[in-house]
């Protein structure tokens, strides 16, 4: 179908220019400007007027209606593919920065001062004018409902169930930040080496250039409901959400170099760093939010028997709007600490020994502890902890205020419609009419709550720029060098490792809907949890070695000049990279989402004696669907269960639990030839190969973020298929003259 096709066309554009000016023999300056620019459209491949051409308003959009079949179970497992698309519009990023240092060497001390002043925009444009239908099974269905009527039957009638029409949602951020610093490298004495300094971040609020921006602000009264929690517009281009600026952003950092004998060198550092805001805003500001600019839709209607065959009305929100149940989602909430810069406590300490001239053994301690970092994923509006844990336990016992039953509790059980309701559960009453279930009556913004289980069926709040997280890395650092000497060169590190932590993601906005927390009154308890990265022993290395044949060399030295170039001039290296598994992913159950973010599992690792492992994998055909083999299991399901109502584990991992470790080895030939007087011609000839040894790895259901590993599942650690890359080879002849 013609227009159904979209192209992404991007573009990038990168600039800097410096300028390094020599005042003296000891004061040298350095100005440089650097200008980034990103172009990213979106066009139909074969764009004009379709609108028109099919009967349509000509609303300006180049793109073919997009038309959509629903079906749900009534297909009896075929689909019809949709036609068109609403694809269109820009994003252009630009990111400037000036900057100037100076460097003043004077007596024993190194001082560098200077500083950086950026300015970053994002300017977003929906596009507009591009319409959508959907043609739903159930406008056709007949007795055997749910399990008849057709999508494309409705849409051969025209009978759309829902309509819409883009709105153009033209959109530019603003933000500006500045940044000086000040350092020192002292020479103390022969011995001892100082480093000192101190850097200042300061970050300007986020605006938007005319004012296209909203807030649910959890701290307004609503309107609507009496109760904290409305919708609240920029006043004009100046405004921001953003509300509080900071300028105490010091960071200090001093480290030291001690020869502590002849062989014999001990270093350490600490440094506080703020962390740059990570302003990323895709559409121009956090999540797109500007309901003021409105949503053109429609409704059950035929487009056979409307003017135009599109009857959508624009709707626009302002203060007065519900921002609960109307046509808004999700609701965005900044918080207004968003330039409250998280920072890290970078250190380290190590001990360096020469073993040889050219080789040395180096032994560090390095560690890092984050503060404040920006998560988007760590808010909930969920009610407090005990509270919860009570009505849990409560739904146990005791029956159900209007129907009488007994049954665990979940997002849709323990209603409360009226007072009395409310009184029986012990649970506060919002609001008058409000009706909704006990954990949506406790919630901080019961409306919000309410309307995720009575409206929406889904969460229906994000949040922009929380900084909560927390991050913890330990490590010890083995490290041997070797420089080049009798032909060879190495590098090999082995390091330990640990990393825990609640953030994962350093994205201002959009959480996915989704919180890594399960209990926001114990947030030590989710900061200090293995991360998804975490790797206990890491090996790395590198060694290459000139072959000890022909002139010059230890081996044959004294042959002709056609042996010697056939026997010398060759050097042999390898690159090698050893790891262990990621901690293995396991979710559970959560019956209370989205009025309770997330539940941990329940591990049960005693008498757990390690995975299968992979080496009786049996691939199976895609149409396969009988008893997985054993062999296909990784990790059995017997290792983690759903915790029972009122418990709330203590951890989303188990260090116990792993996935499998990866290992690669690569490797090169090279041969120099040398020709002509004083050898001024060089011919050159390498072979280099990839993963040598054809290692292969795991497509693992709980494992390289593929998440879908629920408790009690069939697919429970199940080993899809395999995911490498094949030994590969290449070679290269050179000739330089």
């Amino acid at each position: 179908m013609a227009g159904r096709v979209t192209e992404w066309r991007p573009a990038y554009q990168r600039t800097r220019v410096s300028e390094t000016h020599t005042f003296s023999p000891r004061i040298l300056n350095v100005l440089n400007f650097t200008y980034n620019f990103d172009y990213n459209a979106s066009s139909p491949l074969n764009p004009g007027n379709w609108n028109s051409q099919l009967g349509f308003p000509d609303t300006g959009a180049n793109t073919f209606p997009q038309i959509s079949f629903n079906d749900g179970q009534a297909a009896y497992g075929h689909s019809e593919t949709f036609l068109g698309s609403t694809w269109q519009g820009n994003l252009t990023g630009a990111y400037i920065t000036t900057g100037d240092t100076v460097t003043w060497t004077k007596g024993r001390h190194t001082l560098s001062f200077g500083g950086d002043f950026v300015a970053h925009q994002v300017n977003s444009h929906s596009g507009s004018g591009a319409l959508s239908f959907d043609f739903n099974f159930v406008n056709t269905a007949g007795p055997g409902y749910p399990y008849d009527g057709f999508g494309f039957a409705t849409f051969l009638l025209g009978q759309s169930d829902k309509a819409s029409e883009s709105v153009a949602y033209n959109l530019y951020g603003r933000q500006k930040a500045l940044a000086l610093f000040a350092q020192d490298s002292y020479k103390v004495t022969s011995k001892l080496t100082l480093s000192m300094g101190l850097r200042w971040n300061y970050n300007f609020r986020f605006h938007e250039k005319y004012g296209r921006w909203a807030n649910f602000d959890p701290t307004v009264v609503s309107s609507t409901y009496g109760i904290p929690g409305a919708l609240v517009f920029a006043k004009n281009g100046g405004d921001s959400f953003e509300k509080n600026e900071y300028g105490r952003n010091f960071g200090p950092s001093i480290g030291f170099a001690y020869q502590l004998r002849p062989k014999t060198v001990v270093r350490g550092a600490y440094s506080l760093i703020f962390n740059p805001v990570g302003v990323t805003f895709f559409q121009g500001v956090p999540d797109g939010f500007a309901p003021q600019l409105g949503i053109n839709t429609a409704t059950n209607f035929n487009w056979d028997q409307v003017p135009n065959g599109y009857p959508g009305v624009l709707q626009t929100a302002n203060s007065n709007t519900d921002p609960a149940e109307s046509f808004i989602f999700p609701e965005v909430t900044v918080d207004p600490r968003s330039l409250r810069l998280g920072y890290s406590e970078a250190f380290n300490f190590g001990i360096q020994q020469e073993l040889t001239p050219n080789t040395r053994f180096e032994l560090s301690y390095i560690g890092n502890r984050g503060h404040r970092l920006t998560d988007a994923a760590l808010a909930w509006n969920q009610g407090p902890t005990s509270e919860f844990l009570r009505l849990v336990n409560l739904a146990q016992t005791t029956p159900d205020y209007y129907y009488g039953y007994t049954a665990p509790l979940n997002a849709y059980s323990f209603y409360v419609c009226d007072p009395g309701a409310a009184a029986y559960y012990g649970v506060p009453y919002p609001y008058a009419n409000f009706c909704g279930p006990a954990l949506s009556a406790i919630a901080p913004l019961p409306q919000m709550a309410q309307a995720e289980v009575n409206y929406w069926f889904y969460a229906n709040q994000l949040y922009a720029g929380l900084p909560l997280g927390q991050s913890f890395y330990d490590s010890m650092v083995a490290n041997l060098v070797k420089r080049a000497g009798r032909g060879l060169t190495m590098d090999v590190s082995y390091t330990w490792s640990r990393s825990e932590g609640d953030s994962f993601s350093a994205q201002q906005d959009y959480n996915g809907y989704y919180t890594p927390v399960q209990d926001f009154s114990n947030m030590k308890q989710a900061a200090h949890a293995l991360t998804g990265y975490d790797l206990t022993s890491v090996v790395k290395g590198f060694v290459s070695y000139e072959l000890p044949f022909g002139k010059g060399q230890k081996w044959f030295a004294d042959q002709n000049r056609v042996v010697n170039s056939i026997i010398g001039g060759w050097t042999v290296a390898g690159i090698v990279d050893y790891y262990t598994g990621q901690p293995f992913h396991v979710g559970a159950a959560n019956p209370y989402w989205p009025l309770w973010g997330n539940i941990y599992p329940e591990f049960n690792v005693s008498g757990y004696a390690g995975p299968n492992g992979t080496k009786h994998f049996v691939p199976l055909p895609s149409d396969f669907n009988g008893a997985i083999p054993a062999g296909n299991i990784y990790i059995p399901g017997t290792v983690a269960s759903n915790p029972p109502p009122g418990v709330l584990p203590g951890s989303p991992t188990s260090s116990a639990l792993r996935c499998p470790g990866s290992a690669n080895e690569n490797a090169s030939l090279l041969k120099n030839f040398t020709m002509g007087p004083e050898s001024q011609y060089r011919l050159s000839f390498r072979a280099e190969f990839y993963n040598i040894f054809n290692r292969h790895y795991y497509n693992i259901n709980g494992c390289g973020g593929n998440n879908s590993n629920g408790v009690g599942a069939a697919n429970f650690g199940q080993i899809f298929g395999v995911q490498d890359n094949p030994r590969q080879g290449q070679f290269a002849i050179r000739f330089e003259f």
